[in-house]
């Protein structure tokens, strides 16, 4: 599978080279705060802003897989907050021992600007999760536009899936159908949402449309299966899409025409 993080790689040198202008910049603010020469404030924030191109590439992993904007707004906020004190705590303790490594004689006066690194790296991973999130967010209502694809009647389906196997590392878990959140296109495989966790299999959307009870799951639009029994809320979301609400918190996009097959089958 070819990973969404490879699929535009002229973002991925924006997002690098948005760092390390981010990291001269930090070498800039410290000319005059700290008594070192120019030389050694550039190195540093060379490194800084390496270490960090670093960090945002693995970010988009997590803005990826992890659910960050779903969920009520105090979840999201946790997790946003969570997310950016492990960032930065790992690019601060990261750029100390890269100065412990490459500049041992001035680690001690650059460590004085410990709190000014903190602001700049806040700001830095504030606009990369954003920018993230934004690249998911067109992606996503880009396969909302494209044509559906024709669902398969129910009379052609004569057994129906009770668990989906999914392989965790070396071992082999079975889904129970009936736990299914929702089930989510990502590329040549389908990321498959359980109360307890998300797994990845190797199938296509069609086969699980296929092979899923009609009565109980719909697909809403190109990129994601919903079970109708875990839904809590419809309601109108920008213009011809339509925002779904889960029991549990979660949101999820449905396109117009699977807004009408969602009616279908809940009979509103």
């Amino acid at each position: 599978m070819r990973h969404p993080a490879f699929q535009n790689f002229p973002r991925q040198i924006l997002y690098l080279s948005l760092c390390l202008l981010t990291g001269l910049a930090l070498s800039l603010c410290q000319f005059g705060l700290v008594p070192v020469s120019a030389v050694v404030l550039i190195v540093d924030g060379l490194m800084l802003g390496v270490l960090a191109g670093l960090l945002a590439y693995f970010l988009w992993f997590v803005v990826f897989f992890a659910d960050l904007s779903g969920g009520l707004p105090m979840q999201r906020i946790v997790n946003h907050s969570a997310l950016l004190v492990l960032l930065i705590a790992i690019w601060a303790g990261g750029g100390y021992l890269l100065e412990l490594l490459f500049l041992p004689s001035s680690v001690g006066v650059l460590s004085k600007t410990l709190p000014l690194k903190a602001v700049f790296g806040l700001l830095l991973f504030l606009t990369v999760v954003r920018l993230y999130q934004d690249w998911k967010r067109e992606k996503e209502m880009l396969e909302d536009e494209l044509p559906e694809l024709p669902s398969v009647p129910t009379s052609a389906v004569t057994t129906f899936l009770e668990t989906i196997s999914v392989k965790t590392g070396q071992k082999i878990h079975l889904v129970q159908v009936s736990d299914i959140l929702f089930l989510q296109a990502e590329g040549d495989y389908v990321l498959i949402h359980t109360p307890e966790g998300k797994y990845l299999k190797e199938q296509t959307m069609k086969y699980f449309e296929e092979n899923l009870p009609a009565e109980h799951f719909v697909r809403i639009h190109r990129s994601c299966i919903v079970h109708t029994d875990c839904i809590s809320k419809i309601e109108l979301y920008e213009k011809q899409n339509y925002r779904i609400t889960l029991k549990t918190g979660q949101q999820l996009r449905a396109s117009a025409t699977g807004y009408k097959q969602l009616k279908a089958v809940l009979k509103l």
